[in-house]
């Protein structure tokens, strides 16, 4: 659904706004759209786009906290 030929933007932002971890996301959920249930693609794609966006925010979280932080001299 969310990876059809034709979605529309609905699973196009999100996709973006959580890359590059997303397309992992993307590639986990194809499998899943052919299966009998419907909806099974949809939920595997939203939770593996929110579990990318996690994880780059506390990436850039940490990259931040590393950069901003100035060494001591002591």
């Amino acid at each position: 659904m969310l990876l059809s030929p034709d979605p529309g933007f609905a699973g196009i932002w999100p996709l973006l706004a959580a890359a590059p971890l997303s397309f992992l996301a993307a590639a986990a959920s194809a499998p899943a759209e052919y299966h009998s249930l419907p909806w099974l693609g949809t939920l595997v794609f939203s939770a593996g786009v929110v579990l990318a966006a996690l994880v780059n925010a506390v990436l850039i979280g940490r990259l931040a906290r590393r950069i901003g932080s100035t060494p001591t001299r002591g």
